[in-house]
């Protein structure tokens, strides 16, 4: 189901839709390079202090898609820095820290560092600030006098879905015909042979038992989410058949 986002190819086709019409999760992923602040130089001669480098900061936004995310990335260079920390001076003995970079990212995104594969950060929590990588410290009697260069890696965001209800069971159980019921409008394909879904599908609708297209299209109301999930079988876990 996870597709890793190509640099390139993104940039080529950034507008294509996270969710397709069909509900069918497209790309779940996206690599960026997360740059922190380097620290600001000190000056010995008259104990002066640089200035700290900025962190790079996720906060999570429970109204963001990973969608609209991905078209604000066009106007980027999937490049995110933070300011360097200005350098001591006559003038300015104690140098100024480097602005922060503050990133918003849909609530439900873990953050995985793309070499080590491991575990940044999980934003699930809407409004709260996520370190993901440090600025450097400004130069200072405690390190000689010399700057340290911010963190600066490339990381990737893992789009996690977190349906209110998910339709689990072996293929030919009546799933996808559950789902037709309750989303009429959403193209299911029901047939007798199994393993018709192949890939996870998300529709909406809201307390009234009206179809939405997505659960930001009616802010006033309560929206349910359903998951439609590929038949399993026995072995699933081992990734037999089209159960995973």
């Amino acid at each position: 189901m996870r597709l890793l986002v190509d640099m390139t190819k993104l940039q080529q086709n950034l507008y294509a839709s996270t969710i397709s019409n069909e509900g069918v999760v497209n790309r779940d992923r996206l690599r960026l390079f997360i740059r922190a602040g380097n620290g600001g130089q000190g000056l010995q001669r008259f104990n002066g202090t640089g200035g700290n480098g900025g962190d790079v900061i996720m906060v999570g936004d429970s109204k963001m898609t990973f969608e609209g995310m991905l078209k604000n990335a066009k106007h980027q260079v999937l490049k995110v820095q933070a300011q360097s920390g200005l350098d001591s001076s006559q003038t300015s003995l104690i140098g100024i820290n480097g602005r922060p970079k503050i990133l918003k990212v849909p609530v439900g995104v873990d953050v995985i560092n793309a070499e080590t594969k491991m575990l940044i950060a999980r934003c699930s929590r809407p409004l709260f600030n996520y370190v993901i990588a440090r600025g450097g410290r400004g130069g200072c009697a405690e390190n000689c006098f010399q700057a340290t260069a911010g963190e600066r890696f490339f990381i990737d965001l893992h789009l996690k879905l977190h349906p209110n209800i998910g339709l689990v069971g072996f293929p030919n159980a009546g799933k996808s015909t559950l789902m037709k019921a309750l989303v009429p409008k959403k193209r299911i394909k029901i047939a007798s042979y199994p393993f018709t879904t192949v890939k996870p599908q998300i529709g909406y609708i809201n307390d009234f038992g009206s179809e939405l297209e997505s659960a930001d299209d009616d802010e006033d109301s309560f929206s349910l989410s359903i998951a439609d999930l590929p038949g399993l079988i026995e072995g699933a876990a081992l990734n037999r058949g089209r159960g995973r």
